[in-house]
């Protein structure tokens, strides 16, 4: 477990590396393409109104020839046939290429962004000024020099839709540029969206290796406890999932209640509360403080303790709980606790349970059997009218240990023909020799149980039911036997010799 929580700790440490990459590439790329895409799009804009304005010159230039027909031919002193009434058309290509030659900047028209076409706007302009010129004679030239003069207008006139044409060339490789960042930015998107899926998948794999040793880590609690059930990390401790071996233990459900209920000594429960509230601090669920903590963990570098994964003894504590139980009855049990911590939203401890000391009847911690108790309400007592009694004793087993090798085990049943009986005492007795053929008992062996009795000098047999006898001197483990035995009482009744028969 300790190797695997070190592997996932390599992984997240490169994982950190990896993620810094992308965030610090990614933003850089995103700024700067953000910021080109930004400055080639207001020049996709200014080229559009610079086109704009070439269009305008080319239609003043067709207007100019119309200016120069009708002051000839219908004699216009006035500006009804310019384009704008108002204004005269010579004066507008004045100063719309003004503007685009960067000579005036009024703030209305743009300035050409290509060399090129401004070179080329300057010798169209030349060309124009020529026209001008020739505007004072109109009236002294004849139909041929009109006819001249008309098709110069043409002229100018293509010239000024080649200026057009050569703008939009540039403007459309501008288009060009950005239409080739936006499908970069598309490509980096999707490689920023494969890297993050496989930072995803890593967290993924990462958080399903820590449910597995979550549950690796319950199993073997459970292996070596009775019961684990997982509590509050808050006082009053209550279970949030009980365990249905530890409610029949204490034979209550714990679903909902506090744990601390279960003990009610002030000393012990302070143990208790001490125990299971100082296994981990616990933060207040401040959503802007873990969103912070979201979005710079990337940029710390975790420091941990030496020996961090290496395994070490867990916390236990040793209490003692009184439970009640549906009959109304108490009891008190030692019980041991262990303790492991996890971190969610509400979080949770996972509590080990194990009971290392039952209800023993009498005053806890004195050893002193209470002849009430349920220990003793095993044996069972039939008295009969002439005063003679049966009394039954619990399982006893018997373990041979005369033979280095431990297969074999049989039954024994035990009768005692004592005509009276009381006090208490020990029972004790030999094996005789049985056939080692059947891979039965030879040496002898003694026994020794328990058949301590509260029942006040009552005469009648004494009967030991079945009991298994371990027998270790045959390699045959698996062969069982039913041993019938016969005890006979010493005057004190307190020794017994104990024979058997197949």
């Amino acid at each position: 477990m300790a190797s695997s929580l070190e592997k996932l700790s390599d992984d997240a440490r490169r994982l950190r590396v990896v993620l810094r990459i992308l965030l610090v590439t990614g933003g850089l790329l995103s700024v700067v393409w953000m910021a080109f895409q930004i400055w080639l799009t207001n020049i996709a804009q200014t080229d559009s109104e610079l086109i704009n304005d070439a269009g305008r010159l080319r239609a003043q230039t067709q207007n100019i020839g119309l200016v120069f027909l009708s002051s000839k031919y219908l004699n216009a002193t006035g500006t009804e046939f310019h384009l704008n009434p108002e204004i005269d058309s010579f004066d507008r290509v004045r100063v719309i290429s003004a503007g685009l030659l960067g000579s005036v900047q009024d703030g209305k028209t743009p300035e050409l962004l290509d060399d090129p076409i401004k070179d080329r706007l300057r010798e169209w302009l030349k060309r124009v000024q020529w026209l001008e010129s020739m505007r004072p004679r109109l009236q002294s030239l004849s139909t041929e020099e009109m006819a001249a003069l008309t098709l110069e207008v043409n002229s100018v006139t293509r010239a000024m839709d080649l200026v057009v044409q050569s703008a939009s060339v540039f403007a459309q490789s501008r288009v060009q540029t950005l239409l080739l960042i936006n499908i970069f930015r598309a490509l980096t998107a999707v490689i920023w969206g494969l890297a993050t899926m496989f930072i995803a998948g890593k967290l993924w794999i990462a958080t399903e290796t820590l449910v597995l040793l979550t549950a690796q880590h319950g199993s073997l609690l459970k292996s070596s406890y009775d019961a684990v059930i997982q509590v509050s990390a808050k006082s009053p401790f209550e279970v949030l999932q009980a365990s249905a071996q530890l409610d029949h233990m204490i034979g209550q459900s714990m679903a909902g209640q506090s744990v601390l209920k279960y003990v009610p000594d002030a000393g012990e429960k302070a143990k208790l509360e001490d125990f299971l509230g100082s296994a981990m601090p616990l933060k207040p669920p401040d959503y802007s403080r873990r969103f912070t903590e979201v979005c710079t963990s990337c940029w710390k570098v975790a420091s941990l303790a030496k020996g961090t994964f290496q395994p070490s003894a867990a916390r236990v504590l040793h209490t003692v709980w009184q439970c009640t139980f549906p009959d109304g009855s108490q009891r008190a049990f030692e019980m041991e606790l262990s303790l492991a911590s996890f971190l969610d939203p509400g979080g949770h401890h996972l509590l080990a349970v194990r009971q290392v000391g039952g209800d023993p009847g009498g005053e806890p911690g004195t050893d002193v059997l209470d002849p009430a108790s349920m220990l003793f309400a095993q044996f069972t007592e039939d008295i009969s009218p002439d005063g003679s009694a049966s009394q039954t004793s619990p399982q006893v087993t018997v373990l041979d240990t005369s033979s280095p090798d431990r297969p074999g085990d049989a039954r024994l049943r035990t009768n005692s023909p004592v005509s009276s009986l009381c006090g208490t005492g020990a029972l004790s007795g030999n094996f005789l020799e049985r056939s080692n053929a059947a891979g039965l008992i030879r040496p002898a062996a003694a026994i020794t149980s328990l058949a301590a009795t509260s029942i006040a000098c009552v005469a009648g047999p004494l009967v030991l039911p079945e009991g298994p006898v371990f027998n270790t001197s045959s390699p045959h483990r698996h062969g069982d036997a039913s041993l019938r035995t016969t005890t006979m009482a010493s005057p004190d009744a307190s020794e017994y010799e104990i024979t058997h028969s197949l």
